[in-house]
């Protein structure tokens, strides 16, 4: 494996959900962890909006593909 710099991107949605994206420990993936704004953990249900699921979806593709490298 290369040594690569952990990315770690966190996006807030139109409904105060904020949303984790980061690779996995092993490098061969990506986790998505979600949560209210109010929350201290990440979990609970996922609501986006088209322009919320865009970002989403660039994010995911970008550090996939990183982690792809």
């Amino acid at each position: 494996m290369k040594n690569k710099v952990w990315i770690k991107t966190e996006i807030t949605t139109h409904l105060e959900q904020d949303i984790r994206i980061q690779p996995t420990p092993e490098f061969d993936g990506i986790t998505l962890e979600f949560k209210d704004i109010d929350d201290t953990d990440y979990k609970g249900r996922l609501y986006l909006n088209t322009e919320s699921l865009e970002a989403l979806i660039a994010k995911m593709r970008e550090t996939m593909d990183y982690v792809k490298e």
